[in-house]
């Protein structure tokens, strides 16, 4: 399971969401560390059949959280019945 972290709009509150695997692929992209470089020797090619081949084996959340600490256990709490339900 791969969770990739963004800011919620509103205070107080956190979604954990499922994603397609198109959407998957382009946040998972962003993710990778100098994917541009890739672009620049010619390895776009390869670094997009490593995600896919990723994303056939995980599935690939986005997690919309507060930025407050009072909401970290709620959080967390949230992330982890996610993976018992994918185990």
């Amino acid at each position: 399971m791969i969770v990739i972290l963004r800011k919620a709009d509103s205070p107080g509150r956190f979604d954990l969401t499922p994603l397609d695997p198109v959407d998957a692929a382009a946040l998972v992209r962003d993710e990778v560390y100098r994917s541009k470089t890739a672009g620049h020797l010619g390895r776009d090619a390869d670094l997009f059949r490593q995600i896919a081949a990723l994303l056939g084996r995980v599935r690939v959340f986005l997690l919309d959280r507060a930025m407050d600490f009072a909401l970290l256990d709620d959080t967390v709490a949230a992330v982890l019945a996610q993976i018992d339900k994918e185990v």
